[in-house]
């Protein structure tokens, strides 16, 4: 990245990050309060604070990043086989016809 860029990412990215983080965490545990009881919050804490518990949420973070990559390669390649086989059938050149244009009689 030039250093123009670095300058303009270090000045500002904290700056609008911390505009979105506030709503997040509010969002986050509201989720949080409506799913799980006090006791279980505490519950989950303690056990998050041995080493077991310690073990298990870095192999969770790992998991869904690695799950995320997994679905991320699903959603192009499902996406790119539907458009391809979409575009086979109807005309994806250019603009999308309107109204009854918009259906290509079927070669079949």
């Amino acid at each position: 990245m030039p250093e123009e860029q670095a300058r303009w990412f270090r000045r500002h990215a904290l700056q609008i990050m911390n505009t979105h983080m506030r709503p997040m965490i509010d969002e986050m545990t509201r989720d949080y309060a409506e799913r799980f009881s006090e006791a279980e919050l505490r519950a989950l804490v303690a056990f998050y604070e041995t080493p077991m518990g310690r073990g298990i949420a870095r192999k969770q973070m790992e998991a869904g990043m690695a799950q995320g990559e997994i679905m991320q390669r699903f959603e192009v390649a499902y996406l790119t086989d539907l458009m391809t086989k979409f575009c086979a059938e109807f005309d994806c050149q250019g603009e999308a016809p309107k109204g009854q244009a918009a259906r290509k009689p079927s070669a079949r």
